[in-house]
């Protein structure tokens, strides 16, 4: 009926639904924090990329070569080819411009990011599985009645009489992938989603297609094994000899059949023509030399076109061999040939699929001695010879090389100004951009010091850089100091850096609207600078001297700092400023018990500043940010769920209605459930808690305790034991039941009634007190009230599901409750709506 279908498509859509929600929950530890740093990124605030820009970085039309010859374009791993001409292996040395060349690749993308193989069998079977999936759809007749093409059903989910067919997806996926890849107009949706336009790389939909070419694969295998069986069980009536079926098409030619012919006919034929061309050569050698000069960038890879002839003689030729054995291997699943049982054709696809990927890949990842992992360079060894904080800057001018290229000094725990990542900060770029123009963001990368002015900012300083590291020589014997050389670099001392922790007094702050203009003007060594949107002017900023100040713990997400302040000033830790992070003083020598938090401040554009009283203070900066609590919170929120859904489905095969005829079940089943189930509900109350707790604090967490302890005091009075009652009674006389809930329901109703003015008067007695509770807390204690009217009447119902001995129902729906309740109080907490937020999530 359709009432039936539609209730098959509501179940079916509320099921994808679910899943979708549950797997982007059970990623939100990673989603959430990711979120919050990317749209503080520098590609969410700089103007992204035009879709043409974005567009001109996808796959050239030409790398369609690629998805047959993958080496087509060179390899950086091919460092020499073999000579057809001279017979021997000849290493790469020079191009056809007379340039030294350590390898053969003349790709317009990296191998890297152009490594779009798939192999040629794979590519067969997907066509397979795609045409067969066009042939299962439904097409009209010529009479008006539909009719399929296809005389078996088609893979794929059956509901309400109609076909949701998965290949279709995956082939068009795989479609709309490879029109990305290659930078058609279709990328065009995808740029046009929130968010996604900060993806500069429409080549990496390259996985996508990956993963839909394997699952297509699949039911390629499985179509030609089903043609094969149809085709050996005709083939025993056939009295033409195995070797003539071989080379013959079926009649009718099948699928399979046409695609072997066509596979095996094709390599045949580039395979001779590759010989021929051999043999010919003279006759061609006009032609081959006009093709290599007009391909672009192959004369930068090769020294001539005989050398770019023999290098790709070996690819092409490959391909022949591999689209040979591709034809033969879809042919013979036709016959019936076995190996110990398994169809010979499975072996050798097996086999040809190994050969074509591992010739494909061999040698790009070359096995190296793994004693240069053990290596570490005399600059690295003198520079980690100082073991105070500190950071290094490279210097590279035009026409020297790429000194401590970006990310290396992670290599060795060393702090560096520069580096190669997609999520730098916005601030942080901006800061750099006022020592030197950051030419290569667009390219991910936070530049080295390229300008000779460059080293004599101040801002230099305030970022803490020690050290220089440079190939050049710095002829500025007044702030740089030579402290190492050796044949590959030089190593500056920076004698006017900055230490990574001091204080400025509070009279040397200058509150400025262009924070820019405000470091270009004033010296950040005898000024602090401060934002106007976050700090109140200050009359008449007079320049100070810096003291440093010791930091006596240094980890990725803690610093301590004794600190000594001898009039109202500022601490700065010149180590970016990001939201998360934290700050507790407390005096020095005491416990953290004594800790008061602090406000962080970003000062000087980029770091993070505190404000001091005069004192000797420890302060503790802790990274602590709510992105990673609350998307921790919300994955375990969907674990739980998902365990949740996972017992239920259990459950069925556990517990059935006649297990109630026995006295013991019965009694195990409404102990266990239940038990089980409120344990369950405690821990996710647990986790809600410490989550809240986190983001509310002391104070919020206290309002919160103490709304729900004046809530407790009436709830007990509109209960009034009625939830006992109604469960002994209706275990008494089930047939009562809805008499007896509709009885106690009413009573709870006017209950609820008449203990309202007692709380409002109880509530404005205390406010007349000396020490009234704050706004706050009488709004969640309102909302708390609230909540207890529907929740009076769920307490109700489950006293009837357990008077009737089913104990696992109301846990069940309790669970389900509970589950709500810590998701609104999340996203409460995230809206920033605290104490009173939580107690409106608590209604359920």
């Amino acid at each position: 009926t359709k009432g039936a279908e539609r209730r098959l498509r509501l179940k079916a859509a509320a099921w994808l639904v679910l899943m979708v929600a549950l797997g982007l929950a059970l990623g939100a530890v990673q989603f959430v924090p990711l979120y919050e740093v990317a749209t503080s990124g520098f590609r969410a605030a700089q103007a992204a990329p035009t879709l043409q820009q974005v567009l001109g970085w996808a796959y050239p039309w030409r790398r369609l070569i690629t998805f047959a010859v993958p080496n087509f374009f060179g390899n950086p791993a091919h460092h020499g080819y073999f000579d057809l001409f001279q017979w021997r292996y000849v290493p790469a040395a020079v191009n056809a411009y007379g340039r030294t060349i350590a390898s053969h690749d003349w790709g317009v993308k990296n191998y890297v990011e152009g490594g779009a193989y798939l192999g040629l069998l794979p590519l067969f079977l997907a066509l397979i599985a795609v045409v067969r999936w066009l042939r299962s759809l439904r097409l009209p007749s010529a009479t008006g009645e539909p009719r399929t093409a296809d005389p078996e059903p088609p893979i794929g989910l059956r509901a309400a009489g109609r076909v949701f067919d998965v290949r279709g997806f995956f082939a068009l996926l795989a479609l709309f992938s490879l029109g990305c890849i290659f930078g058609t107009p279709l990328y065009a949706l995808v740029y046009a989603l929130p968010y996604l336009r900060q993806s500069h790389s429409p080549f990496r939909w390259v996985f996508p297609l990956t993963i839909s070419v394997a699952v297509l694969v699949g039911w390629g295998i499985d179509e030609v094994r089903r043609i094969a069986e149809l085709r050996v069980r005709s083939s025993k009536r056939d009295s033409k000899p195995a070797i003539r079926r071989f080379f013959l098409l079926d009649a009718p030619p099948s699928l399979v059949s046409v695609l072997a012919a066509l596979a095996f006919w094709g390599g045949l034929a580039t395979l001779v023509g590759l010989v021929l061309s051999r043999i010919f050569f003279d006759r061609i050698e006009p032609l081959v030399e006009r093709v290599f000069w007009s391909l672009a960038l192959a004369p930068n890879a090769f020294p001539d076109h005989r050398a770019f002839y023999s290098y790709e003689f070996r690819w092409i030729g490959l391909f022949g061999l591999l689209l040979t054995a591709t034809g033969i291997v879809l042919r013979v699943s036709h016959c019936p040939i076995y190996l110990r049982r398994r169809p010979v054709w499975e072996v050798l696809a097996v086999g040809v699929l190994v050969v074509d990927l591992l010739s494909f890949g061999a040698g790009f990842y070359p096995a190296v001695d793994p004693a240069l992992l053990e290596y570490t360079p005399p600059v690295v060894e003198f520079l980690r010879r100082d073991t105070s904080l500190w950071r290094y800057g490279v210097f590279a001018p035009p026409g020297t090389t790429k000194t401590m290229n970006a990310n290396v000094g992670m290599f060795y725990d060393l702090q560096a100004i520069d580096g190669y990542d997609s999520i730098f900060p916005q601030q942080y770029v901006a800061y750099m951009e006022l020592i030197e123009p950051q030419d290569q963001i667009l390219y991910n990368r936070i530049a080295p010091l390229r300008e000779w002015s460059s080293l004599d900012s101040p801002l230099l300083d305030l970022l803490n850089v020690k050290y220089i590291v440079t190939e050049v020589e710095i002829p500025n014997p007044a702030k740089y100091r030579l402290v190492y050389q050796d044949e590959a670099v030089r190593v500056y001392e920076n004698l006017a850096v900055l230490p990574r922790a001091f204080t400025l007094p509070a009279t040397a702050a200058v509150v400025v609207d262009d924070v820019a203009e405000g470091l270009r003007t004033y010296d950040p060594h005898r000024y602090v600078i401060l934002d106007g949107d976050q700090q109140p002017a200050t009359d008449n900023p007079q320049p100070a001297t810096y003291s440093p100040q010791p930091v006596t713990r240094y980890t990725r997400n803690e610093v301590f700092i004794d600190a000594t302040v001898t009039e109202p000033g500022w601490l700065i830790l010149s180590d970016s400023y990001f939201p998360g992070w934290r700050a507790f003083v407390r005096p020095r020598g005491t416990g953290e018990e004594a800790e008061q938090e602090v406000e962080v401040v970003r000062v000087d554009g980029n770091f993070r500043g505190v404000f001091l009283e005069p004192g000797e203070w420890t302060v503790r900066f802790k990274y602590s940010p709510n992105a990673v609590k609350i998307g921790a919170f919300v994955t375990f929120i969907a674990g739980m769920a998902t365990l949740f859904l996972v017992g239920l489905y259990l459950w069925r095969f556990f517990y059935r209605e006649e297990d109630d005829a026995s006295t013991v079940r019965r009694v195990a089943k409404n102990s266990l459930a239940p038990i089980v189930l409120n344990l369950f509900n405690r821990l996710i109350d647990f986790a809600f808690a410490a989550l809240m707790a986190r983001i509310l604090g002391p104070v919020g967490n206290g309002r919160y305790a103490t709304a729900v302890n004046i809530y407790l005091w009436f709830e007990v009075v509109v209960n009034f034991g009625l939830d006992m009652y109604l469960m002994r009674e209706v275990a008494r006389q089930r047939e009562r039941s809805w008499q007896l809930f509709v009885n106690t329901t009413t009573l709870r109703l006017l209950l609820f009634a008449a203990v309202v003015p007692l709380l409002v008067g109880f509530l404005a007695g205390w406010q007349a007190l000396g020490s009234p509770l704050a706004p706050e807390t009488i709004w969640a204690v309102l909302l708390l009230y609230v909540g207890l009217l529907p929740g009076s009447i769920a307490y109700g119902l489950a006293a009837v599901f357990r008077g009737f001995e089913k104990h696992e129902i109301p846990a069940a729906i309790q669970t389900v409750t509970t589950i709500i309740r810590a998701t609104l109080g999340v996203l409460v907490l995230v809206g920033g709506l605290g104490v009173v937020g939580v107690a409106g999530a608590s209604i359920l």
